[in-house]
């Protein structure tokens, strides 16, 4: 058994060991992605773990970032795109990623996996991250009889709110002098240098201009810069596609501000036809979720699975309160709600 980062070269024996192990991966099938996620920084890696006859026989995606932890600063690493190819397999690859990291981060969405996790007692379950959606609402089951096959679509027609109205109705909320402004890229004034959220990953520009290119093929990405009284305060990221658009990746001075500027941006990129599109992002602050509670989001019955494990001397640094800014695009999670998941 040997562990290899995955190249261009691996992609079809990628693909026909996924589909003789019955393993849909829709991610890992689509070449764009791949490329740009796990082919063009050498910070984000598709670790593949190789058998004996070099058949591929498990996955794990690892993206490294700065995250900062009350006053800690640490290296972490999110892991994604877990797959087990073989019996087994994944359980071994991952002991072979623990070694590799001080911190890991995770989003199980797999039952196994996070039953695997809450055996463990390095990974530690951290609660309160939820799912905030507009407009997703009430999806038709083949299951459902008929009358309420027909009223759900009505239901959702009723229910709908037209975000384009947004950016005016935050202005009785939004502080003093606060404005948008779209960029094609990230400078060094965007990326706030001390921000009052107890957990939150400190990235550069050059990581956001990686992460967030707005030339890609796959998905539209557009950066919108946060200033109050013409100062740069932080950034807004919205992940575009034509049924939804995802609130991405967001980071401000202060919560109240950031959370405005999340509407303005929403209401920028739903006007016209695309008013009532879908919008989904994550929340686990306290201040800014009766905010989006307001603007008609809603939660998700359930927390969101987030596992947090140290693999260094040292323990986790944690003391959760409700002041974390956790965001969707944190490890693959939101590329793949935008691009394949389908309420309705």
């Amino acid at each position: 058994m040997k562990v290899v980062p995955f190249t261009a070269d691996h992609a079809e024996t990628l693909i026909a060991g996924l589909d003789r192990a019955g393993l849909d991966a829709p991610l890992l099938r689509v070449e764009p992605f791949m490329r740009h996620y796990y082919l063009s920084s050498p910070d984000c890696q598709l670790l593949l773990l190789l058998d004996d006859d070099d058949r591929i026989t498990a996955t794990l995606g690892s993206e490294r970032v700065r995250l900062r932890i009350g006053g800690n600063l640490l290296d972490a690493a999110v892991i994604s795109s877990t797959f087990s190819l073989s019996p087994g397999a994944f359980p071994m690859l991952l002991m072979q990623w623990m070694r590799s990291t001080e911190l890991g981060v995770a989003f199980p969405g797999n039952p196994l996996l996070q039953a695997m996790f809450a055996r463990q007692r390095r990974w530690v379950a951290v609660p309160g991250l939820r799912r905030f959606w507009l407009n997703w609402g009430y999806p038709v089951s083949a299951d459902d009889p008929g009358w309420k096959q027909h009223l759900k679509p009505l239901a959702r027609w009723i229910r709908r709110v037209d975000a384009s109205r947004f950016e005016d109705r935050v202005r009785g909320l939004a502080p003093a002098g606060l404005s948008l402004r779209e960029e094609a890229r990230f400078d060094d004034t965007m990326v706030p240098t001390a921000a009052a959220f107890g957990l939150r990953i400190e990235p550069g520009a050059d990581y956001l201009n990686w992460r967030f290119d707005t030339t890609l093929d796959h998905v539209k990405h557009r950066i919108f810069r946060i200033e109050r009284e013409a100062r740069s305060v932080g950034h807004v990221v919205i992940s575009e596609w034509a049924h939804c658009v995802n609130v991405s990746h967001c980071d401000a001075e202060d919560a109240h501000t950031l959370v405005c500027a999340v509407l303005m941006a929403v209401s920028r990129v739903n006007q016209g036809e695309d008013r009532h599109r879908a919008v989904i992002l994550t929340s686990m602050h306290a201040g800014m979720q009766p905010v989006l509670a307001q603007f008609g989001f809603s939660p998700a019955p359930a927390d969101s699975p987030m596992y947090l494990a140290a693999f260094g001397s040292h323990g986790l640094p944690i003391d959760r309160g409700d002041d974390w800014l956790v965001n969707l695009d944190l490890g693959d999670g939101g590329m793949f709600q935008g691009m394949f998941y389908r309420p309705s």
